[in-house]
């Protein structure tokens, strides 16, 4: 993802069907927030896309980042955790019982402990 939606970004993106941003979500339009979280939704969605089509197996997709967004404003940097990286599991349904491998914690924040179970695609 990283390489999708690397800081700087341009403002506003130039995405077709870009996802629209809404103060009541936290996210000004025309706004470097706004232009990181349209990149970041195509991403999602173009993965998702790929995870719908027929694959021929099953396929495990792990999106995952490698750092918080480097924002150079205090405010928007501090949106984010500089310590837990966030991931996300698709598993389809098909696998039953996928090995807990899979699943790893994040060994930045031991005290957490939590994950968020696999989501199930149709």
């Amino acid at each position: 993802m990283t390489l999708n939606s690397h800081l700087p970004v341009p403002v506003p993106v130039s995405l077709p069907n870009a996802e629209p941003c809404s103060a009541a979500e936290g996210l000004e339009p025309d706004s470097q927030l706004c232009s990181w979280y349209q990149l970041i939704a195509n991403v999602h969605r173009s993965v998702a896309q790929m995870a719908l089509d027929p694959l021929g197996r099953p396929t495990v997709f792990v999106i995952v980042g490698d750092h918080a967004p480097p924002f150079g404003d205090p405010s928007l940097r501090g949106r984010f955790s500089q310590s837990d990286v966030p991931y996300v599991v698709l598993v389809p349904r098909s696998a039953h019982n996928p090995p807990k491998s899979l699943f790893a914690h994040n060994a930045a924040s031991p005290a957490s402990g939590s994950r968020l179970p696999p989501r199930q695609l149709p």
